[in-house]
């Protein structure tokens, strides 16, 4: 599905916006977010247990030491019931 869209828009005259993985600030974090909204748009029924689940996803969340001598953006933050996973991801130019 990438690939045709960057074929689509190299034929509409805007080929330097490709690949879109170097060129759409945030790509992997998108690309995360519609993958959790298509399972989630995919399933039909949920389960009790599931329902239950705390689940939240932040992005671009300032984060620093109680001293505040060292700080930063995370890049993409996921808490699926209780377990906190923390994900900076690197451009390289």
């Amino acid at each position: 599905m990438i690939e045709r869209e960057e074929k689509a828009l190299e034929n509409m005259g805007f080929g330097f916006l490709t690949p879109l993985t170097e060129n759409v600030p945030g790509y992997a974090i998108k690309r995360m977010q519609v993958k959790l909204l298509l399972k989630r748009r995919g399933r039909v029924r949920v389960s009790k247990l599931e329902r239950n689940q705390k689940k939240s996803i932040l992005t671009e969340k300032w984060l620093e030491a109680k001293d505040s001598l060292i700080g930063g953006f995370a890049d993409l933050i996921t808490n699926f019931d209780g377990h906190i996973k923390l994900s900076d991801f690197k451009r390289l130019f």
